[in-house]
C-alpha cells in the first residue's frame, strides 16, 4: 500500500466567537490557561514560550525543562509556525496555526505536517495526533467561550 505525503497531513478547522486578535492571544500567550497539560504534556508542568522567531516552547516541571518546539514564524494575529519536536527520539514535524476573520468570529486552521519522516510508523503517529488535536482544540474552544 502506498501512502501519499498529502495524506499524511492533519488538518483541523474550528470557529470561535471572538475577534481574530483575541483568538490569537488566547491560543498563544494564554496557552497555560487552556492546554490540557494533565493529559497532553511530558510531565504535567507548565509551558514557557518565547514567541520570537528562533524562540522555544518548553514545558517546565520539577525543575526540569522539556523542549516541545522551535518558533519558525510568528505573525500576530495571523499565524505561527512551529518545528514540533515534543516527542524525544522521534523526527520533528511542522505545526502551523492560522487565524482568519469569519463572520462574527474567527476561523482557526491547524495544519500538522511532516509525518512522512516517520516512515512505516507514520500512519500510527498521525492517528494518535489526529485524536490528540481534537482534545486540545476542544479545550481551546471551551476556554474561549468562557
Amino acid at each position: 500500500m502506498t501512502i501519499d505525503a498529502e495524506d499524511l497531513v492533519i488538518r483541523k478547522e474550528i470557529h470561535v466567537n471572538v475577534p481574530v486578535e483575541r483568538a490569537f492571544e488566547v491560543f498563544t500567550t494564554g496557552l497555560n490557561d487552556w492546554w490540557p497539560l494533565e493529559t497532553h504534556s511530558l510531565a504535567k508542568g507548565v509551558t514557557e514560550i518565547d514567541w520570537r522567531v528562533g524562540g522555544l516552547v518548553v514545558e517546565v516541571a520539577g525543575g526540569q525543562r522539556f523542549e516541545w518546539a522551535d518558533v519558525l514564524e510568528y505573525d500576530p494575529p495571523s499565524s505561527f509556525l512551529l518545528r514540533w519536536r515534543v516527542s524525544p527520539g522521534k523526527p520533528p514535524t511542522e505545526l502551523k496555526v492560522a487565524f482568519f476573520a469569519d463572520g462574527d468570529g474567527t476561523r482557526v486552521e491547524l495544519t500538522h505536517a511532516g509525518w512522512e519522516s516517520f516512515a512505516d510508523a507514520a500512519s500510527e503517529e498521525l492517528q494518535g495526533y489526529t485524536s490528540g488535536w481534537d482534545t486540545v482544540l476542544g479545550r481551546y474552544v471551551t476556554h474561549v467561550k468562557g
